[in-house]
């Protein structure tokens, strides 16, 4: 079996933090500089599911990668508020507002001291979002929802052979990856039980609901 379009591909990303850009002004930025952490000062991050749901459509189609910078302020519990776009690459890309969408899921791991030190203080990153082939046999996360259409082959025997994924949504998450096992476990009626004869196109819109 083999798989094409969009279900040949899986999201992944990376968040760098660091300072934004100097060059571009920002509404009601101070001189103060920006706090510098990594990814392991974070309680929570945004998930792939979360990554994938944000991705730009067009971006997605066209399997472009891009990054936007943020620069915010960091709220109480480690939250972060009034964050602005300080560049997108590539610009007018979608990028900026995916990424935009995303800072409600950034938590900082704080404790009680250093919240009373940072609350107030900016902070500056940049997100990376990026397409790559998915490992061989990949599964949807836990929790996550999807859906896969699939088209293959019937065989004398009532099987399906000559699988390929159609369309996935969200794609890159492994849905499917999912349909085509699951074609493997369909079996239709024998040609010689009146069947659909050997060589019919057989296709099919699967629903998953992944448990945690």
């Amino acid at each position: 079996m083999k798989r094409i379009g969009a279900a040949s591909l899986a999201l992944v990303w990376m968040s760098v933090l660091g300072s934004a850009s100097a060059q571009t002004p920002l509404v009601g930025a101070t001189a103060e500089p920006p706090l510098k952490v990594g990814s392991a000062d974070f309680t929570s991050q945004p998930s792939l599911a979360d990554m994938a749901a944000a991705y730009p459509p067009e971006a997605l189609k066209a399997q472009a990668t891009g990054s936007a910078s943020l620069r915010c302020s960091v709220a109480e519990r480690g939250l972060l508020q009034g964050c602005a776009v300080a560049e997108e690459t590539p610009a007018g890309s979608g990028f900026a507002a995916a990424a935009l969408s995303l800072v409600p899921k950034y938590r900082l791991a704080l404790s009680a001291q250093q919240q009373a030190q940072t609350t107030g203080r900016p902070i500056a990153f940049r997100m990376k979002f990026a397409l790559q082939a998915p490992p061989a046999g990949a599964s949807p996360p836990a929790g996550s929802e999807g859906v896969a259409t699939i088209q293959c082959k019937t065989t004398a025997e009532g099987g399906l052979t000559d699988c390929a994924v159609l369309s996935e949504e969200p794609a890159g998450l492994g849905f499917g990856a999912a349909a085509l096992r699951t074609a493997a476990l369909i079996h239709l009626k024998p040609t010689a039980e009146g069947g659909a004869l050997p060589g019919t196109l057989f296709k099919r819109r699967i629903r998953f609901k992944i448990t945690p």
